[in-house]
């Protein structure tokens, strides 16, 4: 932002009684986030809670500055109930102190992604700026870490594991898919992928996702649609990319060719679906859930490399088991 320009510090709650956005907002260092009459959605609100933000103070300076960019709507009170919603919830602010990522950006993703989820469990369709804040805060955070990681439990998030898994596995792949050689679009398309890879889990019964006791058959068949659910979410209700949506179709593949939905064997598996899948099996036995209890890093890695080639692509799965301190 250019030194002649005075800019004013905003607070979101100056925001929250306006449905659409009165002036532009900035950045500290000018860094334009949102236009003046943009809708101010939950999502954006959520966001705007954990930078600093500014405006200009010459109202001619903003790019639609307008009578009806200033008008305050009844319907305003939802977006504050969203918000109130997702930052309530009991383990939104719990942190892993162990963690690479500030606290601030633990729960900035947490917010994110349980207003991701629940949305799309309530048959709605959330704004963009939740998943693409969500994936570009893990990608900057990741890429700042890569040389501060020791122990694979610095790139996790605590939470409920409905919540949790999403973004834990979605930064285990952004590390993973750098150090298998991947950078700029391709990481943003792996991690939106892996944030996205159980999305059509919200359209799985609850009472079947969070059975303590052993799926029946019939009820595991119900699980295994999430699979192609999701490719249908993310590519028809998202309108997201056929690269990201088959993130969600094949992260359950093996590379034997006994995973589903399709029995996809070997490199007919979308390379990005074969990082997710690596980092979706370790997130998975690592964590707390209704039927299992979490196992050890160390046994979680050694579980995996004795499954070796049957389910992973081999020099996938052992880049993963050794971008960190672990040792066989």
């Amino acid at each position: 932002m250019k030194a002649n320009k005075e800019v004013i510090p905003l607070l979101v709650k100056d925001l929250e009684n306006y449905q659409c956005l009165p002036f532009d907002v900035y950045t500290k260092n000018g860094r334009l986030v949102f236009r003046a009459g943009e809708n101010l959605t939950a999502g954006k609100i959520l966001q705007l809670r954990y930078i600093e933000i500014y405006r200009k103070s010459d109202p001619a300076s903003s790019t639609q500055e307008s009578s009806e960019t200033k008008e305050k709507v009844a319907n305003q009170s939802a977006v504050k109930t969203t918000v109130k919603v997702v930052l309530d919830h009991p383990r939104i602010h719990e942190i892993n102190e162990d963690s690479s990522f500030s606290p601030e950006m633990q729960v900035a993703i947490k917010t994110s992604i349980h207003e991701l989820y629940d949305t799309m469990a309530n048959g709605d369709i959330p704004d963009p700026i939740v998943y693409t804040a969500a994936r570009d805060n893990i990608v900057s955070e990741v890429l700042a870490s890569v040389d501060k990681v020791n122990h694979l439990n610095q790139l996790r998030v605590f939470d409920d594991y409905d919540y949790s898994h999403a973004a834990n596995v979605s930064v285990l792949a952004v590390m993973l898919g750098h150090r298998v050689g991947m950078s700029g679009g391709a990481l943003k398309t792996l991690a939106l992928g892996a944030l996205l890879h159980d999305i059509g889990k919200t359209r799985i019964p609850k009472q079947i996702l969070h059975k303590p006791g052993a799926l029946t058959p019939k009820e595991y068949e119900i699980v295994k649609l999430h699979a192609p659910l999701g490719y249908k979410i993310i590519k028809d209700e998202l309108d997201l990319p056929e690269e990201v949506a088959k993130i969600a179709l094949e992260h359950q593949e093996k590379f034997d060719g006994t995973g589903y939905p399709k029995g996809l064997s070997g490199e007919s598996i979308g390379y990005m679906s074969q990082v997710v899948g690596v980092c979706d099996v370790y997130d998975a036995l690592v964590s707390t859930k209704v039927y299992s209890n979490p196992k050890p890093s160390q046994d979680a890695l050694k579980i995996m490399l004795n499954y070796g080639s049957k389910w992973f692509n081999p020099s996938i799965l052992y880049k993963f088991a050794h971008m960190t301190t672990f040792k066989e």
